[in-house]
């Protein structure tokens, strides 16, 4: 261990944690994932976005989460309970993210409370899409910072 290491000081977290009251209140040294208890799937052909994905929704946000490289083969081998999140990669092969993203809504897997990303580099403008409303859809930027990656999918705009 150098130095640096030993002397280092382990920083202070506060969060907030619901107590069914009107306002959280926050613990002083307690870190929640944002994401713990969540399901997550998560659909890039993308392998280095796959790792990062995993990275952010498994050892950061806390979620039990599925990464997948490929659409098809993933309805060809389901066994996912149910999801509280799913992320698609808007422009795959074979099967591009809109389609890829009702697909998975019409799966038992899926349940009211389901949120549906698209991650792409693109714009839904750019690609002159229209989003599917009854899923409300959230677009998420290509390339992406972890943690804002995590503020966007655990945020409450994003349910």
């Amino acid at each position: 261990m150098t130095e640096r290491a030993a002397d280092a000081q382990p920083t202070e977290t506060a969060i907030a944690i619901t107590t069914g009251a009107s306002s959280p209140t926050p613990i002083s040294g307690v870190y929640r994932k944002p994401l713990a208890d969540m399901r997550a799937l998560a659909i890039d052909d993308d392998e280095p976005t796959r790792r990062l994905l995993a990275m952010t929704l498994v050892n950061l946000g806390g979620a039990v989460a599925r990464v997948e490289s490929d659409a098809a083969r993933f309805f060809e081998r389901l066994g996912v309970e149910h999801v509280d999140l799913v992320i698609v990669d808007a422009m795959m092969p074979g099967l591009d993210g809109r389609q890829c993203l009702a697909r998975v809504a019409s799966l038992p897997l899926a349940h009211e409370t389901t949120r549906y990303f698209l991650l792409s580099a693109a714009s839904a403008e750019e690609l002159r899409w229209t989003l599917p409303e009854v899923l409300r859809v959230r677009w998420l930027s290509k390339p992406f910072k972890p943690t804002e990656l995590l503020r966007q999918l655990a945020g409450d705009d994003a349910r």
